[in-house]
């Protein structure tokens, strides 16, 4: 390892500031950017529905801090909330280092899992930000926009999980937009080269 990489944090930084690429291989661990969330306006497919991310709340130092130890998994588990039978069988790894790219909530992803890691550098994988739950009281606000809906949330009471979703399944998280101007979830990039 290049000099003044001398533990998982300072690789992590690295594969984070592109002087190390995505994935980065650091003993028993590959070192992966993700993004875990987009902002502004997205469409949700599931819900059929835009969705609107206030910048200003996920792009927040805090935010930040919240996304440390995000658990990496594969899938969604049912139900939508990691619980401790699905967390055995789908945790793959955990976010280390966050940070903003190009106006996202991105993290490092320390993966702990080979075949994940895998699947990752084969471009199988895309991400998609856990099933965040809204206190009951303030879900949101849902207004008309041109004869559609779009749902304004609320802040998030619990960011649960960052889901790798399969796209040989034809998945795609919400935020990798159908106009492909923010690109996959996924960043595989040699140093200070995005791929």
């Amino acid at each position: 390892m290049s000099e003044g990489f001398c533990n998982e944090l300072d690789v992590a930084v690295g594969v984070a500031e592109g002087v190390l690429p995505s994935p980065t291989t650091w003993f028993n661990c590959d070192y992966v950017a993700v993004r875990v969330s987009g902002v502004g306006v997205a469409w949700r497919q599931g819900a059929k529905t835009f969705v609107f991310r206030d910048p200003a709340e996920w792009l927040a130092p805090e935010m930040l801090r919240r996304a440390l130890g995000l658990p990496v998994i594969v899938g969604h588990p049912p139900g939508g909330i990691l619980n401790s039978m699905e967390f055995a069988a789908r945790a793959v790894g955990t976010i280390v280092h966050s940070y903003i790219r190009n106006d996202e909530l991105w993290g490092i992803a320390r993966v702990i899992d080979a075949v994940a890691c895998q699947m990752i550098v084969d471009g199988s994988f895309d991400t998609s930000p856990g099933v965040l739950i809204f206190p009951p009281e303030s879900p949101g606000a849902t207004i008309a926009v041109d004869g559609d809906n779009l749902l304004v949330e609320a802040s998030p009471a619990l960011l649960d999980h960052l889901a790798l979703v399969d796209t040989r399944d034809g998945n795609r998280g919400v935020w990798s937009r159908a106009d492909g101007g923010n690109g996959p979830g996924v960043a595989l990039e040699s140093a200070g080269v995005v791929q």
